[in-house]
């Protein structure tokens, strides 16, 4: 399987200003970066847990990952549908 990380998150486009130069745009972190960080925010509001901060983070990327699978299942299965 090919590793998904959900695209850009915040991507910027690229732009011209009025005299002519280009700012050119850049993708910002991943989707699975992201949705890692949400899902630390979740955890450590939680002040019952105690964790490691590695196991924190292989806790929140598994999370992430698991999210960006279920999203390309659901588009991989909508497609199916539209082509019905």
């Amino acid at each position: 399987m090919k590793y998904e990380d959900g695209g850009p998150a915040f991507p910027k486009q690229d732009y011209m200003l009025n005299n002519g130069d280009i700012l050119y745009g850049y993708d910002g972190m991943s989707m699975r970066i992201w949705l890692a960080g949400k899902a630390a925010n979740g955890v450590l509001a939680n002040p019952s847990d105690d964790f490691y901060p590695v196991d924190l983070a292989k806790k929140c990327l598994a999370i992430a990952d698991v999210i960006i699978a279920q999203d390309v299942a659901d588009m991989k299965q909508a497609r199916k549908d539209a082509k019905k």
